[in-house]
């Protein structure tokens, strides 16, 4: 590895803390939520589809009272879309809204050091660096660590589009 590389590689260590993520499963691959933005995780949630709804919103859920939209983010993750309901959707919350982000499995909350961290290769960064923060390597896996904010803008832009 050159210097500049070896270099880059640790002001890129210094400068990613470690991370808390909540690691879930979509269709078949593995994705992260940072902890801070979690606010529950719901098993088997009673949605409700809603006619007319945007491409990416699944519908909606009540939980405790409130109407909370729910997002499928295989749309904007390029994946196929479900064949059945999803088993688990994460609450996040997004400014003064929350929203639940459906999700086939979630397995488990993992402390993930900076040195396993690594930004969006090349030719993924046009395509992906708007709904994902990175990815951390892991000896078995790749964990794409996702952006509320990347999505919900993504799924807005195909509301508009469609």
């Amino acid at each position: 590895m050159s210097a500049a590389k070896m270099n880059a590689a640790a002001m890129n260590a210094a400068t990613v803390p470690a991370a808390t993520v909540l690691r879930l499963g979509i269709a078949g691959r593995a994705f992260g939520l940072p902890v801070a933005d979690v606010r529950d995780v719901l098993r088997t949630p009673v949605l409700t589809r809603l006619p007319r709804a945007p491409p990416g919103v699944f519908g909606a859920l009540n939980l405790r009272g409130k109407v909370v939209v729910a997002i499928d983010p295989r749309g904007p993750l390029g994946l196929p879309p479900s064949r059945g309901l999803p088993s688990r959707a994460v609450v996040v919350a997004h400014g003064p809204d929350v929203y639940a982000l459906l999700a086939d499995e979630v397995t488990d909350v993992s402390e993930l050091s900076a040195d396993l961290f690594a930004p969006l290769p090349g030719a993924l960064a046009a395509k992906w660096s708007t709904i994902a923060e990175g990815v951390f390597r892991l000896s078995h896996d790749l964990v794409v660590v996702l952006s509320i904010d990347g999505l919900l803008a993504a799924i807005a832009g195909r509301a508009s589009a469609a």
